[in-house]
């Protein structure tokens, strides 16, 4: 409401009447008579629209208060800040005249050692030139020995992989571990089948459990304390305690497969590299179907290990899988 005359004039001019009312729409007083002309539009008894007009007034003035603090809070936050920022110049000219400093000793110390080297220099020469003829040999001798060495890795790529598209079979703990966990069982032949339990999400197993492809989306997966949550892998359920087994897989992808054994660590969580260690030691070796070595490492453990697959954009069929046991 705009402000209301309350102490010069309680009297209408034109009518020489009281005011009484208060028009909404003009935001004017009105007497009686006044009313008649402004009877369309909104209006209040003239008490009413003083306790309105005061309220806002009121209202106002919080506001006003409101803003006053906030300006003097921000008033001495300059003020904190003002002080800040000198000491923290002074302290930076200080830092800069300490550095300066160091930098003209350091400078100091390098043109005298740059001096003393260039009076070494005359006496050094013969032996630099000697030492490029001697290096110069190396060079050839080097370099016809990367050639040699890279003909020689190609060869050895070329066998590698004729040998990693052979069924692979793998040495379980030998015979030497004595722990009570390692029991051999006796001859038999059984199908190894893949554990969904231990399936990453992003790896598909077919419903006999016998082949497994890499997904770009994840699965839905229900919880379980054995599945593989870092890397895309699987294991197989049958655990291998000590002997020879040789399983057959047929491999495709894009990207990268590798087939390998694993254990549970202490806590009885599966390990998700290759092995890990726990309180046995013995040793763990890859073959080919001919028989022929393709990788030895000791590993530790104290239960059986688990065959199992690594997919990345690839997928694994397990195709014939003899268990047998010596």
């Amino acid at each position: 409401y705009r402000s209301i005359p309350l102490i010069y004039q309680t009297v209408c001019a034109n009518h020489k009447e009281p005011w009484e009312f208060f028009c909404k729409e003009h935001q004017e007083c009105l007497c009686r008579s006044c009313l008649e002309e402004h009877k369309s539009h909104p209006y209040l008894l003239l008490e009413d629209a003083k306790a309105a007009s005061v309220d806002i007034l009121k209202e106002n003035i919080r506001t006003l208060e409101d803003s006053q603090k906030r300006i003097q809070l921000n008033v001495a936050w300059l003020q904190d800040a003002r002080s800040q920022v000198a000491s923290d110049r002074a302290k930076l000219r200080e830092q800069l005249a300490q550095l300066f400093d160091e930098v003209q000793e350091t400078l100091a110390l390098e043109k005298k050692a740059f001096l003393a080297s260039v009076d070494d220099e005359k006496e050094k020469s013969l032996t630099l030139l000697e030492s490029h003829l001697s290096e110069l040999d190396r060079t050839v001798i080097g370099q016809l020995k990367r050639d040699s060495q890279a003909a020689v890795r190609n060869v050895s790529k070329s066998i590698r992989d004729k040998l990693l598209r052979m069924p692979v079979r793998v040495m379980a703990p030998k015979p030497a571990i004595k722990s009570t966990t390692f029991k051999p069982s006796t001859s038999q032949t059984s199908d190894f089948l893949l554990d969904p339990n231990t399936a990453h999400c992003n790896i598909s197993i077919s419903e006999d459990r016998l082949s497994c492809q890499w997904v770009a989306h994840p699965l839905t997966c229900p919880p379980h304390p054995e599945r593989f949550r870092l890397h895309p892998q699987v294991l197989c359920s049958q655990g291998l305690s000590a002997g020879e087994h040789t399983w057959q897989v047929e491999v495709g992808g894009t990207r990268r497969w590798e087939v390998g054994v694993t254990c549970k660590s202490r806590d009885q969580a599966w390990v998700d590299s290759c092995i890990s260690w726990a309180l046995q030691k013995t040793e763990l070796s890859f073959y080919t179907s001919e028989d022929d070595l393709l990788h030895t490492f000791t590993i530790k453990t104290s239960g059986p290990v688990f065959p199992g697959f690594y997919l990345e954009e690839s997928s694994v069929k397990i195709k014939k899988l003899d268990f047998q046991k010596h």
